[in-house]
């Protein structure tokens, strides 16, 4: 999202940037490259307008209890840069809390193609027509029905069934003829509208970036981070880290399901077995991650 974050002459990314879930997996291993920390929080206070306080919130009930509570410096530079709408959020401090540094970010990219959801909100405002277009832009024109798009937007099923539908009715989207309710958006008719450029390319790109659906990733390895971390503080036998695995995996199944990630029943193996079926599951998520980072850069 910024020339900070990724220096000039470095490849970057062509997927759409799912900003909320960025902030989340950036705060959630924040503590491990204090920079990460310093440019989440410049974000904040050069950006917080452009991002959503109600699916921030949302998606941070998907992430271990510890990446909520380290939103507080997120809100706190939203504050100090002028959004008030993340004063409650901003409420409390742990003593001895890392303090980032802030610079300003300069100009924003919104004309890059990964930064269409950002571009959307600030030109239709922040709400869920804006992340819904996003999302049907990013699928390509393959249908999505009401609780695929709720599990993506993180918006309620009702207020994406209103948005869809009056989007539909202005245009916008097509419903689609299928049981359960489904839309989609004619990409390549957007694509003219909006001549997303590529990151550091001076003309428009070919077409939308494709979505990917990163805050089922990012919150499932936040999720392992934290698994781990119990692991070794409070050394648990390996039946007792295969049962709370189960637990994490089971939590995290449908997200991950609707990313297309094959993932395993937690009756797939027999006591601490199942840590095999959980390495191997981390190992293709890492991959679906990496893939996603590179789609379409060449």
């Amino acid at each position: 999202l910024t020339s900070t974050a990724v220096p000039e002459g470095q490849r970057r990314a062509w997927t759409i940037v799912d900003p909320e879930a960025l902030v989340l997996a950036s705060v959630a291993v924040g503590h491990r490259e204090r920079r990460l920390e310093d440019l989440v929080a410049s974000w904040a206070g050069d950006a917080a307008y452009l991002m959503s306080l109600q699916r921030m919130r949302s998606l941070a009930s998907r992430f271990p209890e510890a990446v909520g509570r380290g939103l507080r410096g997120f809100a706190r530079a939203a504050v100090a840069g002028g959004d008030r709408r993340w004063s409650r959020l901003a409420l409390g401090q742990t003593e001895g809390e890392y303090v980032p540094r802030m610079k300003p970010l300069g100009s924003l990219p919104l004309m890059e193609g990964p930064a269409l959801t950002l571009r959307l909100r600030a030109g239709f405002g922040i709400n869920a027509k804006a992340d819904v277009l996003s999302l049907l832009l990013g699928l390509a024109g393959a249908p999505a029905d009401l609780k695929l798009i709720a599990a993506a937007t993180a918006y309620t099923e009702r207020a994406v069934r209103t948005a869809a539908e009056e989007m539909a009715l202005a245009g916008f989207i097509q419903e689609v003829e299928a049981r359960p309710a489904s839309f989609c958006a004619e990409t390549a008719a957007w694509a003219q509208v909006l001549e997303g450029r590529r990151p550091g390319s001076p003309g428009p790109g070919p077409a939308v970036p494709p979505w990917r659906f990163w805050a089922a990733g990012f919150a499932f390895l936040a999720g392992i981070l934290e698994w781990a971390k119990r692991v070794q503080e409070e050394d648990w036998s390996p039946y007792v880290a295969s049962s709370r695995a189960r637990d994490l995996v089971e939590r995290h199944a449908r997200p991950l399901r609707q990313a297309r990630l094959d993932v395993p029943r937690s009756n797939s193996a027999r006591g601490a077995e199942y840590l095999l079926e959980l390495e191997d599951l981390v190992r293709r998520v890492h991959a679906w991650t990496n893939e996603g980072l590179e789609a379409g850069g060449s």
